[in-house]
């Protein structure tokens, strides 16, 4: 009986860890498809209303930035931007992250770190 206990808590908790990991993906996935889309003719004002409105956007690098040299907001950091660095634009201006850490903070307050 205990091994029966042991067997499934094992099996619980495995498919709960590999569970933790595709949420991630899926939200990154969410995040490209964001970044994809296209505003056609009359969506111009929605644009502009969701850019003034100060709605935080986390991106991949585009190939123009690419090879820049920027500063981590969170981590005040110098960095060149790769294709996996991400990228938060926020009030119709892009900072670059260095790492998830600084993701996950300026997702939590982009104030405080974004001037």
């Amino acid at each position: 009986m205990n091994t029966l206990k042991i067997i499934f808590i094992v099996v619980f908790f495995g498919l709960f860890i590999s569970s933790c990991g595709k949420k991630e993906e899926i939200k990154e996935q969410e995040i490209i498809q964001h970044e994809k889309m296209e505003y056609h003719a009359g969506m111009e004002e929605i644009k502009k209303s969701v850019e003034q409105q100060g709605e935080l956007v986390i991106r991949k690098a585009h190939k123009d930035e690419i090879g820049k040299v920027v500063t981590c907001p969170v981590m005040g950091i110098k960095f060149k931007v790769k294709s996996e660095t991400s990228v938060a634009d926020y009030n119709g201006k892009s900072y670059y992250l260095c790492c998830q850490a600084c993701i996950d903070a300026i997702k939590k307050n982009p104030q405080k770190y974004i001037k």
